[in-house]
């Protein structure tokens, strides 16, 4: 199937579910996209093929096992500001490090945000481009700011705030972190 990168996430999840597709195709097809816009995006991008492939093949065993998650075949990552230690044991307690192919914390790549270079490192480890990326986050400066910099969309769970920043809003400013479900999966299937 041509131009899988321009699926939604709920399309590409309903293609997965109905094994129309596989992990393997959806990230193939959005490192070919990386590769056909590279030049003309003026930014420095690590890919990271060989893991994303490796991620997307265990999906699709997940998948062919019926053990999949809701997001198994969706590229997601956990983006960190903090200490490693403290950070993977809050992300190991919540149960999300098993939901996510990727975790990247600010003390191991040795940049936080709201840098640039930590958004981008996180895509290029799950074959994301920033066009086709929603970023979740409850900091308005680090992740909102940070997010909408590199061009991602970005959802602002607002714990009871109002947004008062001028420059960029985010795309969505949710209530309850539920909705992300919502946003990523509109349908609600899986």
């Amino acid at each position: 199937m041509d131009s899988l990168h321009y699926l939604a996430a709920h399309e590409a999840a309903d293609l997965l579910a109905r094994r129309e597709v596989s992990s393997v195709e959806l990230t193939r097809s959005a490192f070919d996209r990386v590769r056909a816009l590279d030049d003309s995006l003026n930014a420095f991008l690590t890919l990271t093929e060989e893991e994303a492939l490796a991620q997307a093949e265990a999906a699709d065993k997940r998948i062919a096992r019926g053990e999949a998650g809701p997001l198994t075949g969706i590229p997601a990552a956990i983006v960190t500001n903090g200490g490693s230690a403290m950070q993977s044991r809050k992300i190991d307690a919540s149960g999300l490090r098993g939901l996510v192919d990727a975790v990247v914390i600010s003390e191991e790549l040795g940049v936080a945000k709201p840098d640039p270079r930590i958004f981008e490192h996180a895509m290029d480890r799950i074959g994301a481009v920033a066009t086709d990326s929603l970023f979740v986050g409850d900091n308005s400066e680090a992740d909102i700011l940070g997010a909408k910099g590199v061009g991602m969309q970005a959802a602002w769970l607002r714990r009871g705030r109002e947004w008062t920043h001028d420059g960029p809003r985010p795309d969505y400013i949710l209530d309850d972190i539920s909705v992300v479900r919502e946003l990523v999966l509109p349908d609600g299937s899986r």
